[in-house]
């Protein structure tokens, strides 16, 4: 399956969650930036509020390009398998990522939501929305910060990713929706023909028409 670009994805992606277009304490979350633009048409359609959740992937010392894991704004890391003996062994170099990593997520909060506050998740049905996922670590960490806000169900919803990470996926989300899970999976962009950066302004731009 291959989308003309992310607005098309996005509306048969819509279509995919119709269940919840009843259910009055969702909440529609979109991973920054392509996932809130493909998290727009699923909140028009649901008629639910829209946010976005905002993480960052935390980076190796020695190599910075190396993600090790990821951190959200709600407070949640995660870490990968392959460094979890590290981090137990000194947590201390750790430490010092979250927090730059958590300074940079404050300013783009800052930036993102200049005149409102995040949404607040507990007691709500929260569906995270992403253009696309390959390794899933991203994700998890919004699963885990939608339920450590307080969130009751958690539902992933994603037009394209790889089939390994829609089965961890699986796991974690109370639900998970996906479009295409191709066998021969090698990056998000090959879902799409167009498959443009999202800029800052543009994912701002939507925020505050559906604010």
């Amino acid at each position: 399956m291959v989308f003309e670009n992310r607005s098309q994805a996005d509306v048969q992606l819509a279509g995919e969650l119709f269940e919840f277009q009843v259910d009055t304490k969702a909440v529609v979350l979109g991973l920054p930036r392509g996932g809130v633009v493909v998290a727009e048409a699923a909140a028009k359609f649901l008629h639910l509020p829209l946010d976005i959740i905002l993480l960052l992937k935390l980076p190796h010392p020695p190599q910075p390009k190396l993600a090790i894991g990821a951190v959200a704004e709600h407070g949640a890391v995660f870490v990968n398998d392959e460094f979890q003996d590290a981090v137990r062994e000194d947590p201390s170099w750790l430490e010092e990522i979250v927090r730059e990593q958590q300074e940079i997520i404050r300013k783009r909060a800052i930036l993102y939501r200049p005149h409102r506050h995040a949404r607040d998740l507990k007691g709500k049905t929260v569906i995270l929305v992403a253009d696309g996922i390959a390794t899933g670590a991203t994700m998890k960490v919004a699963i885990w910060a939608a339920r450590a806000a307080g969130a009751t169900q958690v539902v992933v919803a994603i037009p394209v990713a790889a089939p390994f990470s829609v089965r961890e996926l699986k796991a974690e989300a109370d639900q998970a929706v996906c479009l295409d899970t191709p066998e021969y999976f090698y990056a998000v962009g090959q879902a799409y023909q167009t498959f443009d950066q999202v800029s800052d302004e543009e994912a701002c731009n939507i925020l505050d028409r559906n604010a």
